[in-house]
């Protein structure tokens, strides 16, 4: 997902924006390009007519892919082009839920400014902050900054700039 004169090439070969990738566990080509922080492929793609909302297998979206690794830049541009901030997957995680239990603290401020949901909760009940509280030491501390900004006000987003 990641060579960009390749996918250029299979474009303007005729192929699908929204193909499948095979190799890839079998998700469309935008979430590969979104989960491994190809921004440039990502855009092409999406100007290509890339399916925004498409999932994979666990019906888990580009937006979401991006903001659990913590590619911020993809995440905006899906954000930009409208992908659904909310979107759920079949676990009921959004990408603000995925941030956080992955400690992707830029994500999930990303999320917070778009106007993510913070007090959806996924199929075990769990919020956003929940899930970062929960995953602090599998992460080794890297969601503490993240239960942090979920725990305060929205003022303090601006403090942050």
């Amino acid at each position: 997902a990641g060579d960009l004169e390749r996918v250029e090439k299979h474009l303007s070969e005729g192929a699908s924006a929204s193909a499948e990738a095979s190799h890839h566990g079998g998700r469309p080509v935008a979430l590969n390009a979104a989960r491994a922080g190809h921004l440039e492929v990502l855009e092409t793609l999406l100007r290509a007519g890339a399916e925004l909302e498409a999932t994979d297998k666990d019906g888990v979206t580009a937006l979401m892919w991006a903001s659990a690794k913590g590619h911020a830049g993809c995440a905006k541009a899906l954000l930009d082009w409208g992908a659904d901030i909310d979107a759920v997957s079949a676990n009921g995680n959004t990408a603000l839920i995925l941030a956080a239990m992955f400690g992707q603290l830029a994500c999930a401020k990303l999320l917070l400014e778009a106007g993510a949901n913070r007090s959806k909760k996924n199929a075990d009940g769990n919020s956003a902050l929940a899930e970062a509280r929960a995953h602090r030491r599998a992460t080794l501390g890297a969601t503490g900054p993240v239960v942090t900004l979920l725990q305060t006000e929205r003022g303090w987003l601006k403090k942050l700039r």
